[in-house]
């Protein structure tokens, strides 16, 4: 786990709101796929297979941008949480983050300085945290 992206903390982070919310579907775009995939599924329920929507999407910043953010929006349905790791890697990755928060399928989002959170509840009133993690 040296060369990983994200620390340990993030991991067990990522891992607790996996079980939390009971996140059955994912999809991960990282440069260290298959660790991550093991990472996040240890004891939880969650399947990292082909469907068309996912409950739970975890994308490396650097892997971003508004064209493919677009597309994974579209597999995501309301109770789903999309994870951005890096959010503050460099001047355009903050950018990036500031226009997501604005797109209109995001209602709130969860900063912690390099991991971002975004979720698509459309009863809840629009709200932007930022945390000390």
């Amino acid at each position: 786990m040296k060369n990983l992206s994200i620390s340990p903390k993030k991991i067990k982070l990522i891992h607790s709101t996996i079980s939390y919310l009971d996140l059955k579907h994912g999809l991960i775009q990282s440069d260290h796929k298959a660790v991550l995939t093991q990472c996040f599924s240890l004891k939880t329920a969650i399947c990292f297979q082909e469907a068309d929507l996912y409950d739970f999407i975890y994308l490396e910043g650097n892997n971003v941008n508004t064209a493919s953010f677009e597309k994974y929006v579209n597999r995501v349905h309301n109770d789903s949480v999309m994870v951005i790791n890096k959010i503050h890697h460099s001047k355009g990755s903050v950018q990036l983050w500031n226009e997501l928060k604005h797109h209109p399928k995001v209602i709130v989002t969860i900063e912690g300085y390099n991991l971002g959170f975004i979720f698509f509840r459309k009863e809840q009133v629009e709200e932007h945290f930022v945390i000390r993690l």
